[in-house]
């Protein structure tokens, strides 16, 4: 059993950062293994995680990041930390102690924090309930670049791989495979004219966000990517500096409710806007794009995605007054606030919009690609600030930069973990396209309006009942939406059309098929006759705008309603 580890004085060299993590395997056994990365570096460095875990079964997992930009210095170092004092206290049966201390921003006045603990019962908690899994240092030969004297002020973001005209490096929160070719995706005019001359990533090797030579071109990003794609990971955390923001995903675009909205669907290739809803940008006519994230139960993927986020930005405020959320507008709670929001949008109005190749981005798009995995959720935090000296934080006891970031993490990450392990484990979601009946949706204008309600009802419960009935449900489902985006977004946009469609299709399919199959069982009884002579009426009424709108609108419907946004 090792005595308690030694605080860190100074930034850990990559060799330092690997021996650390074997250290932890071979000490600590029954509780932590290490994996080894089948590929190596640009400089031929080998790379490894650890899953710290008690004991074996189906339970909630984790997977945190840190050092994909080779200048942040403090999360590989807070990371080992956190394994180093989650394995010492579990096996000591003794709480992680943080002790009062006083940090100096820069430019300012010392701000004293009271002590602080993580209660050994929440430790107990994680390590028997929870499978952690973590990866302090994605780029160890950018941070060894980056650490060699002379060290530069701004520091160095990429890894070194070399490049095209002489250049080295690749930015690898650009080079995931998620709409890592911007300029397929977007409309690159309309997002210059909100966010200057700039893009989501950009394609000069000089640049300093410089996406690489292609998708995951760069081992470290395979090895980020490995790890989502084949492991169980619930929740994903990749720990940046600086700033004091907390990102939930998603941060390629607005999020929206439309499901036919997303970067699988190559009918919006080329138009997306990555502008937030209402927009004065947005040119007129178009429909303004928002990245499907749905919000409805059992999951609540974005409600929860944004739950998670605020639940570590009140852990750090609490550990800042000592346990306790300190007295708004004192120095505890001044220096230690962080802001929690959508990654697209945080960084408004300066800093640029969107983003395209992240790693979060990458998380979050698994449960869409891989609709029968479980819920993903993806945050990315940016820790520290510019008055604790940026990415170059003082490591020193005074001004004690590294020890209040090394804490803020800690109280981030074990505030995340524990309502991972108290909450129920995530299930896989239904698959988002086989919720909707696009066309149906498109004509009726409401995908709870009952007639596509009664299409889902067939295909989904009673063509499924069966296995023959379940693989023709599946192969009518991979020809219906071969085709049925496209033609749900030309209905959007061509009123005529979706009267037409409406009037001699869909109605006439469903009444058929509601006399052959009889009704729906969830639905409600009959109206009385009275009321149901309302609806028609009600119904008539909706038809006869809508055929008002396909004819053209008047001057009084010149300002966009005459469609659907």
């Amino acid at each position: 059993m090792p005595a308690p580890y030694p605080d860190i004085k100074a930034p850990l060299l990559p060799h330092q950062i690997e021996d650390a993590l074997a250290d932890l395997a071979v000490t600590f056994p029954t509780l932590c293994t290490r994996t080894v990365f089948a590929g190596k570096t640009f400089k031929n460095k080998s790379q490894s995680y650890i899953k710290i875990a008690k004991g074996g079964g189906v339970r909630p997992a984790v997977l945190v990041t840190g050092g994909v930009h080779a200048r942040e210095w403090a999360p590989p170092d807070a990371l080992v930390t956190l394994a180093r004092n989650l394995l010492v206290a579990y096996t000591t049966g003794a709480d992680i102690g943080f002790p009062a201390m006083a940090v100096t921003p820069v430019g300012g006045t010392a701000v004293t924090y009271k002590p602080w603990a993580i209660k050994f019962a929440d430790v107990k908690g994680i390590v028997e309930n929870l499978d952690l899994y973590l990866f302090p240092l994605v780029n160890p030969d950018g941070r060894e670049f980056d650490l060699t004297p002379p060290i530069d002020a701004i520091g160095w973001r990429k890894n070194v791989s070399p490049q095209a005209g002489g250049n080295i490096g690749v930015d690898l929160n650009r080079n995931f495979d998620i709409i890592w070719k911007f300029e397929d995706y977007f409309d690159v005019p309309v997002y210059k004219s909100r966010y200057g001359n700039t893009t989501p990533a950009s394609t000069d090797p000089a640049a300093d966000t410089y996406r690489g030579p292609g998708k995951h071109s760069e081992q470290e990003t395979k090895n980020v990517e490995s790890l989502l794609d084949t492991l169980p990971i619930g929740y994903y955390v990749d720990v940046h500096m600086a700033g004091r923001n907390i990102l939930y995903s998603w941060g390629l675009e607005e999020n929206g409710d439309v499901p036919t909205m997303t970067f699988q669907n190559a009918v919006f290739n080329g138009t997306r806007d990555g502008l937030p809803k209402g927009d004065s940008k947005l040119p007129v006519g178009r429909t303004d794009y928002q990245e499907y994230l749905p919000d409805d139960p059992p999951h609540r993927i974005r409600s929860r995605g944004k739950f998670g986020a605020d639940i570590m930005r009140d852990a750090i405020l609490r550990s800042a007054g000592g346990g306790a959320l300190p007295a708004s507008g004192t120095p505890q709670w001044t220096h230690s606030l962080y802001v929690s929001g959508q990654s697209a949008f945080l960084y408004l109005p300066v800093g640029g919009g969107p983003n395209s190749g992240c790693s979060d981005d990458y998380a979050c798009s698994r449960q869409f690609l891989n609709p029968a995995r479980q819920p993903l959720f993806a945050y990315t935090l940016e820790m520290g600030h510019l008055e604790e000296q940026f990415f170059h934080c003082d490591y020193r006891d005074v001004p004690g930069h590294f020890r209040k970031i090394n804490r803020e993490i800690h109280a981030a990450l074990f505030g995340l973990f524990k309502v991972v392990v108290t909450s129920a484990q995530p299930t896989p979601p239904e698959p988002p396209l086989q919720r909707v009946c696009l066309i149906a949706t498109a004509t009726l204008g409401d995908p709870a309006h009952p007639d596509v309600r009664y299409l889902r009802h067939l295909r989904d419960e009673r063509l499924r009942a069966t296995p023959a009935g379940a693989k023709a449900a599946d192969l009518l489902d991979r020809v219906y939406y071969s085709f049925s985006p496209a033609v749900a977004r030309h209905l959007e946009g061509h009123p005529r059309a979706r009267a037409i469609v409406r009037a001699l299709v869909i109605r006439p399919l469903v009444a058929a098929l509601r006399r052959l199959f009889g009704p729906m069982a969830p639905d409600r009884p009959p109206d009385p006759p009275d009321d149901g002579k309302k609806q028609e009426q009600a119904q008539e009424q909706a038809d006869a705008r809508e055929r008002r709108q396909a004819d053209g609108p008047g001057p009084a419907q010149a300002d966009g309603q005459g469609g659907i946004r």
